[in-house]
């Protein structure tokens, strides 16, 4: 455990440390790994930043801004008034004369623009947003490296790993250890739902977002209402 901090290198500190079970586990864990090809300073790297917070039953909240039901209200808010803008845009192409400064500006398809923007904002999934957790993003970047450099997670050596650095660190920070351990369940059921998660992610990335669709192009019977305001109705309209 090399670290700058005189107090975690104290001899005593270390004495007493290996006198705990869990942490000659932890020892021995370590070993397994560097045998197996794992590098030391990289595994305790990994290990400081996963005990770098504290360890709560309802996980480390980092994000302190609103929730996602509040952010989802907002959204469906702007997406009305996109809505709200487009029928009025759509009824301001009516007026006569400034059709063609519209298709000039490059803006004749406002209306069907902000519909479109409208609808993609709908889309927006806020469930969780703000469910970042950098604690269980470090200890699966552990798994990562355990797993790619000898092939298995060894579930067992990690988790004595992180129990053991957790209890040094609450014995050189002067604290009485808690009882809160990872233990091999734990470990597994955190890389199952990254794996869920990911799984997700592909199936969206595959099907892609078909419900998006291009602005449509300007069709005739987009401007009759505008001809029949200048030269009146059709004559000999078409019949069904």
């Amino acid at each position: 455990m090399n670290n700058s901090n005189s107090r975690q290198r104290d001899p005593e500190l270390l004495r007493e440390w290996y006198k705990e079970p869990l942490c000659q586990n932890a020892s021995r864990a370590m070993g397994t790994l560097v045998r197996k090809g794992c590098e030391r300073h990289l595994i305790e790297g990994y290990l400081g930043r996963i005990v770098g917070y504290r360890r709560t039953k309802g996980g480390i909240q980092i994000y302190k801004g609103p929730s996602p039901a509040e952010v989802a209200r907002q959204l469906r808010a702007r997406a009305y008034q996109l809505r709200k803008v487009a029928r009025r845009m759509a009824e301001l192409r009516k007026v006569w004369g400034l059709w063609e400064r519209l298709v000039e500006a490059g803006c004749l398809h406002v209306p069907e623009e902000l519909q479109q923007t409208a609808a993609k904002l709908s889309r927006v999934r806020t469930k969780g947003y703000a469910d970042w957790n950098p604690h269980q993003e470090a200890v699966l970047d552990l798994l990562g490296l355990v797993q790619s450099t000898t092939g298995r997670y060894h579930y067992a050596e990690v988790s004595d790993l992180i129990n053991g650095f957790y209890y040094y660190q609450a014995l050189s920070q002067g604290r009485t250890p808690d009882d809160m351990q990872y233990d091999v369940d734990i470990l597994k059921m955190v890389v199952s739902r990254q794996r869920q998660r990911a799984a997700r992610k592909r199936g969206r990335e595959r099907s892609g977002d078909r419900s998006v669709e291009r602005p449509r192009a300007f069709t005739p019977e987009d401007i009759r209402p505008l001809r029949e305001r200048i030269i009146g109705p059709d004559p000999n309209p078409a019949r069904d």
